[in-house]
């Protein structure tokens, strides 16, 4: 297993890094899945160090490829002052700034752009002061001038191929769903699975634009002025129904957990935001970008990430952990899925994306 000294690294950067001093030891972060991340406090501000070990760091046994971190690196520096990216950046919404990279030891120093001691960030940040229907139109935006701006462009689809990350969801999630419906005792388990499959080994191809590739609220930091977007290791050149519909199955998970009527409603009114300002966004691609086949694939993304939190290898440590497998809204997830698999082009989650 690959360890990493902190204080090795802190020694490295401090030439490159000669503005910042640091106050205090490195902070290790708890909450990161893939990675290990550490805070310095110093001045005249707090650095994130994140280093991406070759496996996933809550399961070390899994491989997960740490060139991981050059696409992470590749996607920020996109996004600096003259990066192809910068005109998307505004205050109120935008990536963390990158200070450093060390390609050959596999960590990146950036902004800190948190101000909690740990990665878990609470869901109901997106229902503070009734915000849940602006931040959805600021991500929605953001998302789809993101894949507006990158649309077809082979130049990027170079830097940001990132195969042995798609393979790696292809094995764990897509390829996951047959046995899954089976074990539920669903009669059609092996075609649904099939589609999924289809869908992940098409995400192996060169796609449409740019993709963020982690698109869920824990890659969404609330800041003073707005949000910042994190964690871009599994961006790629893809397809926009991996960002659209991995958002979506999460608002729909946290919605149906919704504690109160009040908090589902506010979760539904950011998704319909963050949908109708994605497709506002994307300007003369529209077309080319949301065909009727991507609604198809959102569909089933959809139902496959549900199904993995629900009832697959990533329902620990989340939503539904705890529930019994055979409890109402496990089984309402589950059914839920199952409608978007066998329906994929007559269901209404999308509908506003079809013009």
């Amino acid at each position: 297993m690959t360890q990493i000294d902190i204080q090795e690294i802190l020694d490295i950067i401090k030439d490159d890094l000669s503005w910042f001093q640091p106050k205090n030891s490195p902070e290790k972060l708890q909450g990161g899945l893939l990675n290990y991340v550490w805070r310095v406090n110093g001045e005249p501000k707090p650095i994130i160090i994140k280093y991406f070990p070759p496996y996933i760091a809550t399961v070390p046994e899994v491989f997960l490829d740490d060139r991981r971190m050059l696409i992470e690196a590749r996607a920020l520096q996109a996004f600096q002052t003259g990066g192809i990216f910068s005109t998307l950046n505004t205050n109120k919404i935008r990536p963390p700034q990158i200070y450093y990279a060390d390609e050959v030891r596999k960590f990146l120093v950036m902004e800190d752009v948190a101000d909690k001691n740990s990665l878990k960030v609470n869901y109901n940040w997106v229902l503070a002061d009734s915000s849940g229907q602006e931040a959805g139109k600021l991500i929605g935006n953001f998302i789809g001038n993101l894949h507006d701006l990158s649309f077809s462009r082979t130049d990027l689809a170079e830097g940001f191929e990132n195969f042995s990350i798609q393979k790696t969801r292809l094995d764990l999630q897509y390829r996951a769903i047959a046995p899954l419906l089976k074990d539920e005792e669903i009669e059609d388990y092996q075609i649904l699975g099939d589609k999924v499959s289809q869908l992940g080994e098409k995400y192996l191809q060169k796609g449409k634009n740019v993709i963020m590739g982690d698109l869920w609220p824990t890659s969404i930091i609330p800041v003073a002025d707005g949000l910042r977007i994190i964690d871009w290791e599994l961006a790629h050149y893809g397809y926009p129904a991996q960002d659209l519909a991995h958002f979506a199955a999460h608002l729909w998970m946290k919605r149906e957990r919704a504690q109160t009527k009040d908090e589902a409603e506010e979760l539904d009114r950011m998704l319909d935001s963050f949908l109708d300002s994605y497709v506002c966004a994307l300007g003369s691609h529209r077309q080319d970008i949301l065909n009727s086949q991507e609604i198809i694939d959102c569909s089933l993304h959809f139902a496959a990430e549900i199904l993995v939190r629900t009832i697959g290898n990533f329902k620990a440590g989340y939503l539904y952990d705890g529930l019994a497998f055979n409890s109402s809204p496990i089984q309402k997830a589950v059914r839920t899925a199952v409608n978007h698999l066998r329906f994929p082009d007559n269901v209404t989650t999308f509908s506003s994306l079809v013009s």
